[in-house]
């Protein structure tokens, strides 16, 4: 790839030319940047230029170069079978002569000089990217999708001299928040990494053809009348902001006072003893272990356990591994019930568990609706400090549990979208339903409920409305 100041020649020519704010990461990677961030607003180009970048680098450094999206089914709708603003496909900006070969099935293309370019999903990631030594990978919507992936990657890019590029624009304060706080004090000492975070208003300056001011105002004035005259939306969009909170999240409002309350932090006194579990547990899917343990008045989520699939045998040792003396063991309704061949997973536990933690077996009840469940959730969030250090993959998960989509709709509805953070979402929901029902008395005395200003009142109706609740929840131990 030859680079000069105010072009990017690919080999074969393609026609991509970037823009003079994509043309400073392309410079920024003929420097030798490894580890690049690119959080720009809405129509800015980011698939188009990072597409292109990939195409660059797998012809200067033969091997795979793979191209994320939340999920796979996304990446064939924008990528794979996706077009440019000029309505290019995506697919043509590499030229049938360079193409060996292409599967429609697994989106993979062979290139002449033997790169393979693939685009996949992480939700595909485990299954197809893992065990493998990619040289590059494009992370698209980064702020949507499992941060986990980057978890699996890191060690693939970090000893083969790879590179990693991640465009998105924000979601509110997850994981995309965080990275872009890494990277940017990274970024301060190394010149492996690199941070592009531009607003609309940033770009204007040189391209103003691309928000134009009637645009920006149009589209802000959209955007307030389709959420009740809340702009909001408007300003994480099109200017970056990380303040806005989602609205379809489903935690959000608790997640954003609990940090400003500073109880998302390295927690201290933790001990081994008093120790309760609680765990969803997914045959097909994931299972989460979250431990709890209750100080002062308050619940500590201290630790937890994720893996896709597996057995009870495993989970059980890998629970115990953790060293925590168990008093208590949670499972969901379903798991007396639930059974690998014919023995039920509280059987199985019982059996693998080792016998000197002399825990009790728990099964919470069967609830009617799950909102119910997640009503206590939140009555009890004032009382939630969670460990930084262990559970910042349950943190980020919960930002993401959200209420499902309708699309034919176009809106919201009330029930919760069955994705990843569901699982740990619902094994927060069990531990916090056990710890309301069994130590509700050893919590704060007073309810705490916050207005719409985030000041603390005390609600005697709330509170009788929330007694009410736990009466009629009453765990029936069996």
């Amino acid at each position: 790839m030859e680079i000069s100041e105010k072009t990017v020649t690919i080999p074969f020519g393609n026609g991509f030319v970037p823009r003079d704010y994509q043309w400073k990461v392309w410079q920024a990677r003929g420097r030798g940047a490894r580890f690049i961030l690119k959080c720009w607003p809405r129509r800015a180009g980011k698939d188009l230029d990072a597409w292109n970048m990939l195409i660059a680098e797998s012809q200067k450094r033969v091997g795979q170069y793979w191209y994320c999206f939340p999920t796979g089914a996304l990446g064939r709708k924008i990528l794979w079978e996706g077009f440019d603003n000029a309505g290019k496909p995506f697919l043509d900006y590499i030229p049938k002569s360079e193409v060996v070969s292409k599967n429609s099935t697994e989106m993979k293309i062979k290139m002449r000089n033997g790169s393979i370019i693939i685009v996949t999903g992480v939700d595909l990631i485990d299954k197809s990217a893992v065990g493998t030594n990619g040289i590059g990978y494009v992370f698209s919507e980064y702020s949507l999708m499992n941060p986990q992936a980057w978890k699996f990657i890191n060690p693939i890019v970090s000893m083969n001299g790879g590179f990693a590029i991640f465009t998105y624009t924000p979601r509110g304060k997850n994981h995309g928040w965080t990275l872009l706080k890494t990277f940017k004090e990274l970024a301060k000492s190394n010149p492996e990494y690199y941070v592009s975070h531009l607003t609309a208003n940033d770009i204007a300056k040189s391209n103003p053809e691309i928000y134009p001011k009637s645009f920006l105002r149009s589209k802000r004035k959209e955007i307030a009348m389709e959420n009740k005259g809340d702009d909001s939306l408007f300003f994480q969009e099109y200017h970056t902001n990380f303040d806005v909170a989602v609205s379809e999240a489903i935690y959000g409002n608790q997640l954003k006072i609990l940090e400003d309350q500073n109880r998302y932090k390295s927690l201290s006194g933790i001990m081994t003893d008093n120790t309760i579990v609680a765990m969803d547990i997914g045959r097909s899917d994931k299972f989460v272990a979250t431990f709890y343990q209750i100080r002062q008045g308050k619940i500590l989520l201290i630790d937890m356990f994720a893996e896709s699939f597996g057995d009870p045998e495993r989970h059980a040792k890998m629970i115990a591994s953790k060293g925590y003396n168990l008093k208590h063991i949670v499972f969901p309704h379903d798991a007396k019930h639930k059974k690998y061949g014919s023995t039920t997973v509280v059987s199985l536990f019982r059996k693998y568990l080792p016998p000197h933690l002399n825990s009790t077996i728990e099964v919470n009840p069967k609830i009617s609706k799950i909102w119910v469940g997640i009503d206590i959730v939140k009555d009890n969030f004032p009382y939630l400090c969670i460990d930084k250090h262990n559970c910042s993959e349950m943190m980020d998960q919960l930002k993401q549990y959200r209420k499902k989509y309708n699309k034919s709709t176009g809106t919201f509805g009330d029930e919760p979208e069955h994705k990843e953070p569901s699982h740990y979402a619902d094994s927060l929901r069990e531990g916090m339903r056990f710890i309301a029902s069994r130590y509700g008395h050893l919590l704060n005395t007073d309810d705490v409920v916050y207005n719409e200003k985030k000041t603390k009142v005390v609600d005697d109706s709330m509170r009788k409305i929330y007694k009410e609740r736990l009466n009629t929840l009453r765990l029936q131990i069996k």
